[in-house]
């Protein structure tokens, strides 16, 4: 688990304004802050998830990413995960997972996570042989996270909300907004954000700004997780 400095305002979406879909909304960007809090290095292994719901797994796909897993099973390992350490995991915001995806207070607005080149950091269609890899196999990013582009999606705390909430205007009469600090998405829905992309993505889903949602009930072949807290 990495510490993740934060209470510096940093811009969140779209910053580039290329994300220009048909029918999909678009993606506002909003000036955001945020409190230090700590995010793992990799998404959560299928060893590691074996280990704490004491169910079996392949050694040979120990260092797999867990997939599979619906919103709600994720939390049912947190809790339990929270029980033997007596710690307090938990999944990232979605505005804490962009603003480490984008390398945090290191950030050099690459459009992938640590890189321009996908092909250094991430698992895509193009170069994943159609299966998932090993965590960590890619170079890492700028706050040594890794596979935040690609490999597998995911899951965020959030429930999805199509637009992120702006802060408030500074004043009656000025344009200028405060940052949203520490934002959690929508307050009702049952569909949660994911993001990333993942080994079966085309390179546009693994910009470190975009996002998908998916129902809390629903598991996927290439949909993972990584801890926070």
């Amino acid at each position: 688990m990495l510490l993740v400095k934060g209470g510096v305002p940093f811009w969140m979406g779209d910053l580039l304004n290329i994300y220009r879909p048909f029918f999909a909304p678009r993606i506002n960007k909003v000036l955001v802050q945020l409190d230090d809090f700590h995010i793992c290095d990799h998404t959560v292994t299928q060893e590691e998830w074996g280990t704490v719901m004491e169910t079996s797994f392949e050694q040979r796909n120990a260092k797999l990413p867990q997939t599979s897993c619906s919103w709600h099973q994720v939390y049912e390992f947190i809790e339990r995960l929270n029980k033997l350490t007596n710690w307090n995991f938990r999944l990232p915001t979605e505005a804490e997972w962009e603003y480490t995806a984008r390398g945090g207070e290191y950030s050099d607005g690459s459009i992938y996570s640590g890189k321009n080149i996908l092909d250094t950091v991430g698992w895509y269609n193009m170069n994943s042989d159609n299966r998932l890899h090993a965590v960590c196999q890619k170079e890492s990013n700028q706050l040594g996270l890794y596979d935040m582009s690609g490999n597998v999606w995911e899951w965020c705390e959030d429930i999805y909300e199509p637009r992120y909430i702006e802060g408030p205007f500074k004043s009656l009469f000025s344009l200028e907004r405060f940052p949203s600090k520490n934002p959690h998405g929508g307050t009702k829905g049952n569909y949660r954000v994911i993001r990333g992309g993942s080994y079966k993505s085309k390179d546009t889903d693994c910009w470190v700004f975009y996002r998908e949602k998916q129902k809390s009930t629903k598991s996927f072949s290439d949909v993972g997780f990584r801890l926070a807290y």
